[in-house]
C-alpha cells in the first residue's frame, strides 16, 4: 500500500495522465482499491516458461473461416444455330480476338487470396472484368467473335469457433484491476493451433467475442482458396437469341 501511494504521488507531481505499476509479488486488496481510485494500473509480470504459470495459462482463440460464393453473368448474343465452345461446361474468354485466354474464375481466386477485393460478410460485392471477347461457332462451323462484359456478384459466408490453448512459451502482464486479464507481450506464432477438435464451440458473433473478451484474444482467419478449386454449380446454357446469365 505504501509503495502504491508513493507511486501515485509521483504520477500527480509530474502531471501524468496515467501510471502503471508492475510487481511480481502482487498487491493487497487495499492497494488495488486505492490504485483504482487514483487511476493507477497494477500488473504482475508472468512468464509461461515457468512450469506453474504454463499450467495455469490459457489464451482464448477465435477461429474465423470465410467462404465466398457468387453468380457470374456474361451477356453474349447468339443467332439461331450458333454455339459457344466450352471448357468443362463453361465458355472461355479472351482479352481480344485471338489474344490471351482469360479465366475469370482463376482471376477471382487470385484477387481473393491476395486480399485485393472486399471480404465483408453480409453484403453483396461486385466485380467486373471487361471488356472481353468470346468465340462463337456459327452454323457454317466458322468462328466469329462477340464482345461480352463479365460481371460477378458474390457474398461471403463467415463461420467462427471459440477455443483456447496453452502456449509452451509466452510472456505478458496480468491486470489485477481487470479480472486478472492476461495481456500477452510475447506469443510465438508457431504456438497457435492450426487444427480444430470437438472442444471448439461454434459462435454466431465473433465480433462481440473479440470486443468483450478481457485481455489477449488471438484471432485467426482462414480465407485462402486453393487455385483451381472454383466449382461450377447448376450452369444455365444460353439459348439462341437469348441473353440470360451463366450461373456459377
Amino acid at each position: 500500500m505504501n509503495a502504491v501511494g508513493a507511486f501515485a504521488a509521483v504520477v500527480e507531481d509530474v502531471d501524468a495522465t496515467r501510471g502503471v505499476m508492475i510487481c511480481r509479488s502482487g498487491f493487497s486488496q487495499s492497494a488495488k482499491t486505492f490504485a483504482r481510485n487514483k487511476g493507477i494500473g497494477l500488473y504482475n509480470l508472468h512468464d509461461a516458461e515457468s512450469r506453474d504459470w504454463c499450467l495455469e495459462l490459457t489464451i482464448p482463440l477465435l477461429w474465423v473461416d470465410l467462404h465466398p460464393s457468387g453468380r457470374v453473368e456474361y451477356p453474349v448474343y447468339l443467332n439461331a444455330g450458333e454455339s459457344l465452345p466450352l471448357d468443362d461446361g463453361v465458355p472461355f474468354f479472351f482479352t481480344r480476338p485471338g489474344g490471351p485466354r482469360v479465366n475469370p474464375i482463376a482471376g477471382f481466386e487470385r484477387l481473393w487470396n491476395e486480399r485485393m477485393i472486399p471480404d465483408t460478410p453480409g453484403v453483396t460485392h461486385g466485380l467486373k472484368i471487361a471488356p472481353l471477347s468470346v468465340p462463337v461457332v456459327g452454323t457454317d462451323g466458322q468462328t466469329v467473335w462477340r464482345p461480352t462484359a463479365f460481371q460477378m456478384s458474390y457474398q461471403v459466408d463467415r463461420r467462427a469457433w471459440l477455443g483456447q490453448f496453452t502456449p509452451d512459451e509466452c510472456r505478458g502482464l496480468v491486470d489485477y484491476l481487470d479480472s486478472e486479464a492476461f495481456i500477452a507481450a510475447h506469443l510465438p506464432v508457431g504456438q497457435i493451433p492450426v487444427e480444430r477438435d470437438d472442444r471448439w464451440v461454434e459462435i454466431d458473433d465473433p465480433d462481440g467475442v473479440a470486443i468483450n473478451t478481457r485481455g489477449t484474444v488471438v484471432t485467426t482467419i482462414g480465407f485462402e482458396i486453393a487455385p483451381g478449386s472454383g466449382i461450377v454449380e447448376d450452369p444455365t446454357m444460353i439459348p439462341p437469341n437469348g441473353l440470360p446469365p451463366e450461373r456459377l
